[in-house]
């Protein structure tokens, strides 16, 4: 069983993210091109008060650890984004992919959402095999650029399906 729990993301939040993102490419890299560096209680503030978006903080024994988001795009899909275990003493201990079990368990039982996709960029090795391990296959034929200084970021698009998260429960 596990003891990381999701609870709602709301403005006593706020500075506690602000403070896990150091710098411009911390913010990219977290939620690529939606904020703008710095990041302010403003931006937070018109983020949580999208009826689209799903925001939670990340507990693990009564500490919040991390940060992520369900957006819901229509009545059949969803995309996780914004995902940071910005703790970092709690990173590499297997509790991104526990994140993200939760943030599934939400999409298909409670948002009734048949796929769920979501964006990584191509050098983000660890992340990308927590989201394998989670069953999420890469969409072929998906991707976007984005550019930081000087630097070309290929955002891979990975998906998974109702069926094949019920199957990876086994």
């Amino acid at each position: 069983m596990s003891v990381l729990r999701l609870q709602s993301f709301s403005k006593i939040d706020f500075q506690r993210l602000i403070n896990w993102i150091d710098n411009e490419k911390e913010l990219i890299q977290f939620a690529g091109t939606i904020f703008t560096w710095p990041l302010t209680n403003n931006q937070l503030e018109d983020y949580i008060n999208d009826s689209s978006r799903y925001v939670y903080k990340a507990m693990y024994n009564g500490k919040v650890i991390g940060h992520a988001e369900i957006y819901k795009e229509n009545a059949e899909t969803a995309r996780l984004c914004r995902i940071l275990i910005g703790d970092t003493t709690y990173r590499g201990k297997g509790l991104g992919k526990e994140l993200m079990e939760q943030l599934l368990h939400v999409a298909f039982t409670e948002l009734h959402v048949n796929y769920v996709h979501l964006n990584v960029y191509h050098w983000n090795v660890r992340a990308i095999k927590c989201y394998e391990k989670c069953g999420f296959q890469f969409t072929k034929g998906v991707s976007q650029l984005v550019f930081f200084a000087g630097e070309e970021w290929k955002a891979l698009n990975m998906h998974i399906r109702q069926p094949a998260w019920k199957e990876n429960l086994r």
